[in-house]
């Protein structure tokens, strides 16, 4: 089976699809943290656990969702939700739906594409990636305030972490090209102010060459290629890394780096098998009339030769980086993630359900998505399990 360099294109929900691309950005200096650690074999690492779900909500009924695009936590386990019906609903701990704020719109408390939310000093910060704009709900669902974002060469940022005062947000930019060009991909880390004006920015990452888009919309193999990760949480720090090697680095909200955490991981050398799954699970996701250009598209442009070390990430409410190590979507077998302590440490590795995506973690918890047994989309929460030291 052919063999192309490695190709790393961001990873968040809706950019594997993107066809359209802006003018290209300016690039600031790249410093490296000062402090640096490095961790050993994840395999000497405690190891955490999770019991059964002790909620399900949606599949149906009075209560069901559109692809949940964003989970939010709030004081006493309760939580808000917000999915592609533009509307962010207000759950209680036992899953009672107590608020639904917004619908499809441009007016105040209303929205056209959420793409994330974040904890925002002792309110929730929702973000519209289509109409550049900010909404600020409080607990009780009220909104308090929109702002404007100025941000006019990014494409669809989204908030990473908080301070309560300032915001660290990130956005891929992506320089013009022709149908016949390579182009390279470019992730942006900023920071941003309260009333949405963008301050410097504080990092940029490379997510490497990729090939002319196809009519498909996507690279091959994406599984396997899904690259630099970030994310950020109520403990006002966010994790970003670019996946091509099993490391890290971590900001504060202020735009402070904080450190580099790496570890020792398998290689990443795409085995015949992988590819081979990896291209009958892309083909299965598109209709059948796609799948023989897919295969056209493999004969003729191969595979990559080495894959990403993690996929995603999640800040817990400690600060601690929970990181996906790998991606197998065809696979039935859990998933194992690494656990990084708020200072960059490693702390435990542990197994989740494949198709399992945590969006809010406490000490006691994981809660998030998955498919249910028929397939549709439920929100699940997981108590957690460690062991006692």
């Amino acid at each position: 089976m052919n063999r192309r360099p490695h190709l790393r294109p961001f990873t968040v929900v809706g950019l594997a699809l993107l066809v359209a691309c802006q003018a290209e950005a300016p690039r600031p200096a790249v410093d490296s943290p000062s402090v640096v650690v490095s961790n050993g074999n994840p395999a000497d690492l405690p190891v955490w656990d999770t019991g059964s779900p002790d909620l399900v909500l949606g599949g149906g009924g009075a209560t069901s969702f559109d692809r949940v695009v964003a989970i939010q936590g709030l004081p006493d386990d309760a939580f808000a939700v917000a999915d592609r019906s533009q509307s962010v609903r207000f759950f209680d701990r036992g899953g009672e739906l107590t608020q639904t704020v917004g619908r499809r719109g441009d007016g105040p408390g209303e929205f056209r594409n959420i793409v994330g939310m974040i904890d925002h000093a002792d309110s929730i910060l929702v973000w519209d990636g289509s109409a550049r704009r900010i909404t600020v709900i409080n607990p009780s669902g009220a909104v308090v305030r929109t702002a404007a974002v100025s941000l006019d060469w990014f494409w669809s940022p989204w908030p990473i972490a908080s301070s309560g005062e300032a915001l660290l947000i990130a956005s891929p930019t992506f320089p013009t090209h022709s149908d016949t060009e390579q182009r390279e991909q470019f992730l942006h880390v900023l920071r941003m102010e309260r009333d949405g004006t963008t301050g410097d920015t504080i990092e940029t990452y490379s997510n490497g060459t990729k090939g002319t888009i196809s009519a498909l919309g996507t690279s091959l193999l994406e599984p396997l290629l899904q690259p630099a990760a970030i994310s950020g949480g109520r403990a006002g720090v966010a994790f970003v890394g670019d996946a091509a090697e099993h490391r890290v680095e971590s900001f504060a909200a202020s735009g402070a780096k904080r450190f580099s955490s790496s570890w020792d991981g398998p290689s990443l050398a795409v085995s015949d098998s992988e590819a081979a799954a990896a291209m009958e699970y892309e083909v299965d996701r598109f209709p059948s009339e796609f799948g023989p250009k897919l295969r056209r598209a493999n004969d003729e442009r191969g595979v990559a030769s080495s894959k990403a070390a993690y996929d995603h990430i999640v800040v817990d409410a400690a600060g601690r980086a929970w990181i996906r190590m790998g991606s197998r979507p065809w696979s039935t077998e859990p998933a194992q993630w690494l656990v990084l302590g708020p200072e960059g440490e490693s702390e435990a590795t542990i197994m989740l359900p494949q198709a399992f995506v945590p969006f809010v973690i406490e000490e006691g918890y994981l809660l998030g998505v998955q498919p249910n047994e028929l397939g549709v989309e439920v929100v699940t929460r997981f108590p957690l399990i460690r062991p006692v030291t």
